[in-house]
C-alpha cells in the first residue's frame, strides 16, 4: 500500500488510523477445572446471552466459532472453547484503551 500510494508507512499508518481510529486487542486463555465447567459456560452463554456486556448493548451475536458478542460502540468478545483442553479463549478488541480494560475483566469475570 506504501509503494502503491508512494508514501512512507508511517503516512499510511497515520491515513488509516485517522479514517478507522486505533482499535485495542487482547486474548485471554481462562483454564477451568474440567470439561464439563467449560460445557456449562458455553452452553450458559448460548440459552441466556448477555444483553449488554460492561453497561454497552450487546448489537448481535455470531455463533459461528463459538460466540461473538459485537457490542454498540464497535467492540466485540469472541468465547470459544478449546477443543482439547479445558480452556476458554476469549478474543476482545475494543475502541479505545478503558474499553480494553473493561471487557479484559469481563473476560475474567466469565467463570464466576
Amino acid at each position: 500500500m506504501a509503494a502503491i500510494e508512494n508514501k512512507p508507512l508511517s503516512v499510511v499508518y497515520k491515513n488509516l488510523l485517522d479514517e478507522f481510529g486505533e482499535v485495542y486487542t487482547d486474548r485471554i486463555n481462562i483454564h477451568l477445572k474440567n470439561d464439563e465447567q467449560k460445557n456449562s459456560i458455553m452452553h450458559k452463554l448460548k440459552v441466556d446471552p448477555p444483553s449488554f456486556i460492561m453497561n454497552v448493548k450487546v448489537n448481535s451475536i455470531n455463533d459461528v466459532d463459538g460466540y461473538k458478542f459485537l457490542l454498540k460502540d464497535g467492540s466485540w468478545v469472541l468465547v470459544r472453547a478449546s477443543g482439547t483442553e479445558p480452556v476458554l479463549r476469549i478474543y476482545i478488541e475494543g475502541t479505545s484503551k478503558d474499553m480494553l480494560r473493561k471487557l479484559q475483566k469481563f473476560a475474567e469475570d466469565i467463570q464466576k
